[in-house]
């Protein structure tokens, strides 16, 4: 079984060692993996929590400057060994040194970063959430989110926060939204995450993954992924923008 929480682009968060109890008890067999890339090990632990694999994309977070490739999988020793023995010896799944190297020098500062991007991002989505002109908000951290408890009860220690990555729409059709990311100067319209600049993407209402997203992403919405930049200069840049695509703030 494989989950992936907080969910992308929705934000939705699953309750990892609930999910995980069910699952062993329906039959001890049973192996839950957690793609764990959004949280990171900084904010939470799903071992901890009853998983039996996490998974992350060394790319983003881990990583943080959006400069080299790579993921990993975290488990027992025995079921490493056998992971290694099938995707290095059968698929040769080993990244370059090169690779390595910068993903091993990133890592180096993965508290500082994480910490900024867990306050950077809460403190936006807070300031969106307080814009008339935008519909929605999702982010785990906000006490208005649907999960916003369970999220609190699986960080993994007393500074951890809900990562940097939130959704959110406005109230407009696709041109309003298109006409507000044209007149971003500070966030970058691009598609990834984890990175020490901040990236948004928007995704229209022709999405053809729409189906299965919440009924107030249908009207198209942005995944923004804040980055390292100071909170003013993002929540002006923001504020801006707004106001040069024609909208009230």
């Amino acid at each position: 079984m494989h989950i992936e929480t907080p969910a992308n682009p929705t934000l939705k968060v699953s309750d990892i060692a609930t999910i995980a109890k069910l699952a062993h008890e329906a039959n001890p067999d049973i192996l839950v993996s957690v793609d764990n890339t959004f949280n990171t090990p900084y904010n939470v632990r799903p071992l901890d929590l009853g998983a039996d694999i996490v998974i992350e994309s060394l790319t983003k977070y881990i990583n943080g400057h959006g400069d080299a490739l790579g993921s990993s999988i975290a488990t027992t020793k025995a079921r490493t060994d056998q992971i290694r023995f099938t995707a290095q010896v059968n698929f040769g799944g080993i990244i370059s040194p090169f690779n390595a190297w910068l993903i091993n020098r990133g890592s180096v500062t993965l508290p500082l970063r994480i910490r900024q991007h867990n306050a950077l991002a809460l403190a936006i989505a807070k300031h969106l959430e307080s814009l008339d002109v935008v519909r929605f908000v999702a982010y785990p951290g906000l006490e208005s989110h649907p999960h916003h408890e369970v999220a609190v009860s699986q960080l993994a220690r007393p500074d951890s926060g809900f990562g940097g990555v939130l959704s959110f729409g406005l109230d407009t059709n696709h041109d309003g939204h298109n006409r507000f990311v044209s007149k971003l100067n500070v966030i970058t319209s691009a598609v990834s995450l984890g990175h020490d600049e901040s990236l948004i993407v928007f995704l229209g209402e022709d999405d053809e993954r729409q189906y299965l997203y919440p009924p107030e992403f249908h009207r198209g919405f942005f995944r923004l992924a804040v980055g390292l930049e100071d909170t003013d200069d993002l929540i002006r840049d923001i504020d801006h923008a707004l106001v040069e695509a024609g909208f009230e703030v």
